[in-house]
């Protein structure tokens, strides 16, 4: 069964790298994207229990990560999540984790590797392994 992915981001370039990264680990996944300045908030239509994971951008210029998941995720079953941030703060993170968020991760560091080991560590499944090919003898 395929994963589903739902990322959450004002950042068109940002939520393309993301989902290449995920699609490049999880060759069968499939991952939805979501623009907030332009769709403003998920509407009562996303089937939130039918994703994998959530990713959502901490600074969603105005809002915060943080604040869309106290609230989404209060309406019922949720998707584990991790907040994204670009700034970084200690504190949010503290208090996300307190709230129930899986992970925060600062994008600047964020490497395939990062994501791949955060996302194996939530779901609890590796991704599968590529096939194993002889070389010609």
């Amino acid at each position: 069964m395929a994963n589903r992915f739902f990322i959450i981001d004002g950042n068109a370039r940002f939520r393309s790298t993301l989902k290449s990264m995920l699609q490049d680990e999880w060759k069968d996944a499939v991952v939805d994207e979501f623009d907030p300045p332009s769709q403003g908030w998920p509407g009562e239509d996303v089937d939130w229990p039918s994703y994998d994971l959530l990713f959502i951008e901490q600074d969603l210029k105005g809002d915060s990560g943080l604040e869309w998941f106290v609230v989404l995720s209060g309406q019922g079953r949720f998707p584990p999540t991790i907040i994204l941030s670009a700034r970084p703060d200690p504190e949010v993170a503290v208090k996300a984790i307190k709230a129930g968020v899986e992970n925060y991760l600062p994008k600047k560091t964020l490497s395939p590797q990062k994501l791949r080991e955060a996302v194996e560590e939530i779901l609890g499944q590796p991704r599968a392994a590529p096939p194993v090919t002889e070389p010609p003898p």
